[in-house]
């Protein structure tokens, strides 16, 4: 549940293509919040946390906003207050959500409503000939109970966490042994390098080995990567350190949240 609130609030904020969408990340924190919560807390708990997670989600990016200008400004604002944050969340979300209507009013009159129309049709008329060529029960209470199972919630906001919101944390460690790395969050956040998404990969296939209790092919993901960086390492020894560093990190924590979700779910750590 802890980590399926932690993924709701953080990951909008790791995604490039839409962290500056208020209307996203109301939506994302939203949803996420009441398929990890709904099975196992009352109603009303489910409400309350799954406002708060909205909340926080939208407030990392007003605080980045102010931190930003405050840099800038020779009169800062106030980092934080609870009517600021929600002026600012409720004006934003408001603007975006007309943009979105907007859009779909123009869809609706576009030529190519009749093709998506169709594309929904022949997809729905293909799961209804599957279920019925290999007997495949598909029937609204056996998917709710698909997509309530404890484990995939678990297994789900596991990956998610160590592939893109662990990034940050790599980042801000990495910084550190390296002068020229981002250090402001607009920075890191910003994906301007492509070392970022070579992370999304590393810690993803090191989560998918270790959780799937196959740890030692873990080791194939560093081979790949320190060979294909290998004439690089050799010209330039501080490179090789940062490289060293940087991939022992990513490594790190994509095999800690493997371990805290083969303990969520009952299994040896490795």
């Amino acid at each position: 549940m802890l980590i399926g609130l932690w993924v709701a609030v953080l990951l909008p904020d790791s995604l490039p293509q839409v962290r500056r969408s208020f209307l996203f990340r109301v939506v994302f924190a939203g949803l996420y919040s009441v398929w990890v919560l709904a099975p196992s807390l009352a109603w009303w708990k489910v409400v309350a946390l799954t406002l708060l997670a909205m909340f926080w989600c939208c407030a990392l990016r007003v605080w980045e906003k102010i931190v930003d200008g405050n840099s800038q400004n020779a009169a800062p604002d106030r980092l934080f207050g609870i009517r600021i944050y929600l002026v600012r969340m409720v004006t934003r979300t408001r603007r975006e959500l007309g943009f979105a209507v907007s859009w779909m009013r123009r869809q609706g009159s576009s030529p190519h409503r009749r093709s998506v129309a169709s594309a929904l049709i022949l997809a729905a008329l293909t799961l209804l000939l599957l279920e019925i060529s290999i007997d495949f029960e598909l029937t609204p209470g056996s998917v709710l109970s698909k997509i309530n199972n404890r484990s995939l919630i678990i297994v789900l906001s596991g990956f998610l966490a160590a592939t893109f919101v662990s990034h940050e944390i790599v980042a801000r460690i990495y910084a550190r042994f390296d002068t020229g790395a981002p250090r402001t969050r607009s920075e890191i956040l910003a994906f301007s390098e492509t070392y970022a998404y070579i992370g999304w990969f590393e810690r993803a296939l090191v989560f998918a080995f270790v959780a799937g209790g196959q740890a030692a092919a873990a080791a194939l993901v560093i081979a790949a990567k320190s060979l294909a960086r290998h004439p690089e390492i050799e010209k330039e020894r501080k490179f090789g350190e940062r490289f060293i560093i940087g991939t022992f990190l990513s490594v790190l924590f994509g095999v800690l949240w493997a371990v805290i979700v083969r303990v969520a779910l009952d299994l040896k750590p490795m």
